[in-house]
């Protein structure tokens, strides 16, 4: 089974040659001496913990083809139409709403499994080897791994199921931001502190406030650099953090964190959005904002036959990516 990942310890074919793999598969040469351990070298991928870059809500209309939320705005005269003169009969100010709706796909997933008596007869000759969960894990780090690129990019099969990254609906700024945070001079990261959350909350016209900045991770790794020739004994990551706290938390914000993302390197955002750029996520990371939605979570099958022969079994699940409810409470920052 072959995956696609970003950052993998190496990619598939380097993986497969590093191990001496052939089409024996579990037909090795042993001696009398030789000793055939139950642990397997598993190949490694970048996984993250996703929770901490967006809220997922699980199980919720599942086997549906379509999300769909009702969205109101007000539509009253305004406040002071309310003012009333108590001696003259006059007609009372009408409040009203106006409702309207957003739609997002559900996209279904499926994937069998298979394997025959032989399979099993001779993976079982070979000891310290179980042919089945290796299948299985492997499957389930497919779903692990497809589910974390759909809800960082969405999906390339409908493009209306978007991700967290490249939400066309979302402002990008290109001013802002203009070279990696950790090369900016002093003079031009005093800059940056100062410009950053103003750009956000008049994105938000005054509604909102930042709990997230996601940053590449090729910028981030940088930020252990003092934070300038006026503070040596602090790392710039460490003021950020500092400084953006405590004014987040004049407007009632207490868990404000910087957190890397592979997925936002140039290199990354060029081969998976087309868009030659470095990425920065200013977000208020809240389901009322945004969330991963999975209908139904990964789900499988027993194992069946018709012949007693060959077996084969199903995993299955739903997904309809990051679904953004407000994307005026996202900032994309791009240089």
């Amino acid at each position: 089974m072959k995956y696609n990942p970003i950052c993998n310890t190496r990619n598939t074919q380097e993986f497969l040659n590093a191990i001496n793999t052939d089409a024996s598969a579990y037909k090795y040469v042993v001696t009398t001496l030789t000793d055939i351990s139950s642990r397997v070298i598993q190949q490694k991928f970048y996984e993250i913990s996703l929770s901490d870059f967006v809220d997922f809500q699980t199980g919720t209309g599942a086997f549906m083809q379509e999300i769909l939320h009702n969205a109101v705005a007000n539509v009253s005269n305004g406040f002071e139409t309310g003012t009333i003169n108590t001696g003259n009969e006059a007609r009372l100010n009408n409040a009203d709403i106006a409702i309207g709706q957003k739609r997002f796909p559900i996209l279904n997933w499926a994937v069998k499994s298979t394997y025959n008596v032989f399979d099993v007869q001779q993976c079982f000759s070979a000891m310290n080897f179980d042919l089945i969960e290796q299948i299985a894990l492997s499957r389930k780090k497919m779903w692990d791994l497809g589910i974390q690129k759909i809800t960082m990019y969405g999906s390339k099969v409908n493009t209306d199921v978007t991700g967290l990254i490249n939400n066309t609906s979302v402002t990008t700024n290109t001013t802002i931001i203009t070279k990696a945070i950790s090369s900016m001079t002093d003079a031009e990261f005093q800059a940056f502190v100062g410009t950053l959350l103003d750009a956000y909350y008049t994105n938000t016209n005054c509604t909102a406030m930042p709990n997230r900045f996601y940053i590449p991770s090729s910028d981030y790794l940088g930020l252990g650099k003092a934070a300038s020739a006026t503070f040596p004994n602090i790392t710039r990551l460490e003021y950020l953090t500092q400084v953006f706290s405590n004014i987040l938390s004049g407007y009632g914000i207490s868990d404000f964190k910087i957190l890397p993302l592979a997925y936002l390197n140039k290199t990354q955002m060029n081969k998976n959005t087309s868009s030659n750029v470095n990425r920065y996520i200013l977000a208020n990371k809240n389901p009322d904002t945004m969330y991963a939605s999975i209908p139904v979570d990964f789900t499988v099958t027993q194992f069946g036959t018709a012949d007693n022969f060959n077996f084969y079994n199903t995993a299955y699940g739903q997904y309809a990516g990051t679904i953004v409810l407000r994307p005026e409470e996202l900032l994309y920052l791009d240089y």
